[in-house]
């Protein structure tokens, strides 16, 4: 195994959740009389939530804090256990770095939703810890939080890999003097993160960095 502690986000690496996201924005918009296509706040969302409202607000002149927090209303409907799935092979992946003496650690910027989700999917038994947004650490890419489990677990920086969709998570990585991966099934950032492991699905990450 390539490395022995992995750090994943789970917005978009550990689970599919963007659709969810986006359908929650949509009905937000859409209530302030915003009128954008489903592929553009998908992908506006996908940037960030608080990027897109900025967006929206130089855009349309309407509140970035109104659209946030309209959206988050929506969010208890359409962001459920249900609607956001983990991404395939992403048990497997889990368990086979367990398997292999590894450890597993979330690192999300949502909220304990995000552990509730993988206890109900079965997957909590496969991580040592979590850090989410109820920590209170500065957000990605600042590198603190992954320093808290550097600390607290005794990590050694050159072998953990802090796994994410997006740039940010991987400066977050280097940040810290760890190594990043991207996971990029969208091809979203086009070769982007300053990382050369860029995955496109669960089983070409699994190959490259955990089989042996």
């Amino acid at each position: 195994m390539r490395y022995t502690d992995f750090i994943w986000d789970y917005d978009g690496t550990l689970f599919d959740t963007y659709d969810a996201v986006c359908r929650s924005y949509m009905r937000a918009v859409r209530d302030k009389g915003i009128d954008i296509s489903w592929e553009e706040l998908r992908w506006m969302s996908k940037h960030s939530l608080g990027w897109a409202a900025q967006q929206l607000e130089e855009r349309y002149h309407v509140p970035a804090n109104e659209l946030l927090a309209l959206r988050a209303h929506y969010a208890d409907e359409e962001e459920t256990m249900e609607t956001m799935r983990p991404y395939p092979g992403t048990a497997e992946v889990l368990a086979a770095i367990c398997a292999n003496g590894g450890r597993n650690y979330l690192y999300s910027h949502r909220d304990k939703r995000s552990i509730e989700a993988l206890e109900f999917y079965g997957l909590r038994q496969y991580f040592t810890d979590f850090i989410t947004k109820d920590n209170a650490f500065p957000r990605k890419p600042a590198p603190d939080a992954l320093l808290y489990l550097v600390e607290k677990h005794g990590l050694n920086p050159a072998t953990c890999v802090m796994v994410g969709d997006r740039v940010l998570d991987v400066e977050a990585g280097l940040n810290a003097g760890m190594n990043g991966a991207l996971f990029d099934p969208e091809n979203f950032c086009k070769g982007d993160a300053p990382t050369p492991w860029q995955f496109d699905s669960m089983v070409a990450l699994k190959t490259a960095l955990v089989d042996e």
